[in-house]
């Protein structure tokens, strides 16, 4: 693991921000894992007051008081924390420590994805379809993502980039991606249904938002990648957080329940049964 000290930008008077020495991605995402010790995507509490100890520190060369560090930290954070919620973020931190390359950006997205795009995303890259993301699927996808500006990548840097990505993401060190470590890869919007929680029945205008909400394609049926999300932040919406198998499973039951034509898809009168109360118990 990259020290802290090794890569950290050169000391100015706003030392993270104003430094002309720009990290390599893979310089940036070691400096992001050793900070975000608890891997929630977040620099944050106690994470955020040893980045700026040592910051300090480093620039001062003396021992940083606690009154010297809370008037540093409401600083920093107006400076720095775009979204005002008292933490930094990958792409905060990336305004701080600028990279040499864009890979970070284009792979976390300022935009969230829909959970839909999500799980397009996730059956395009699971080809054999065993629930995980492993070393030729990974590095298809991170080609493609780094194609977006680039037309000839050496395999080298490719070979580089999936050990970052597998230090960063890959929690069981199983050395591929499953569902929900993919998921720290690529932000994903608010959980959907979780807006609706607490109605006991939708109106007929909610159902009917509902359903375009997850038909994306707007061919009147929840199929797919589009029925595989919605399952998802159902699942997620009673506090689980489901791999892909159990999402498979979820399918299963879900068909056999309220697919009355035997289609394989979900239209709008059985996605009303499938929200019904009678249905959930």
């Amino acid at each position: 693991m990259a020290t802290a000290k090794a890569s950290r930008a050169k000391k100015t008077d706003n030392p993270p921000a104003d430094t002309t020495r720009q990290l390599t991605s893979t310089q940036f995402l070691r400096t992001w894992r050793h900070y975000d010790t608890d891997g929630n995507g977040y620099i944050e509490n106690d994470e955020l007051d040893a980045f700026l100890k040592e910051m300090l520190s480093d620039h001062c060369g003396q021992e940083i008081d606690e009154s010297l560090l809370a008037a540093s930290k409401a600083k920093f954070l107006a400076k720095y924390d775009q979204n005002y919620d008292g933490r930094i973020s990958l792409e905060e931190l990336a305004v701080i420590l600028p990279t040499e390359e864009s890979f970070l950006l284009r792979f976390r997205g300022k935009i969230n994805l829909s959970s839909v795009d999500f799980m397009q995303i996730w059956r395009q890259y699971d080809e054999d379809r065993s629930g995980f993301i492993e070393a030729d699927e990974l590095k298809g996808f991170i080609r493609d993502l780094m194609l977006t500006n680039k037309e000839d990548i050496s395999p080298q840097i490719i070979d580089d980039y999936e050990q970052t990505m597998l230090e960063l993401f890959d929690v069981n060190h199983d050395g591929c991606l499953d569902l929900n470590e993919l998921a720290k890869v690529l932000p994903v919007e608010e959980n959907y249904i979780l807006k609706l929680k607490g109605k006991k029945q939708l109106t007929r205008n909610e159902m009917t938002e509902f359903f375009q909400h997850y038909d994306q394609d707007n061919n009147g049926k929840i199929s797919g990648a589009e029925l595989m999300a919605l399952l998802r932040d159902m699942l997620q919406a009673e506090g689980k957080e489901p791999n892909f198998q159990e999402i498979k499973e979820f399918h299963q039951a879900i068909l056999s329940l309220c697919d009355v034509n035997h289609d394989g898809m979900i239209d709008e009168a059985e996605l009303t049964l499938l929200l019904s109360p009678s249905a959930k118990k």
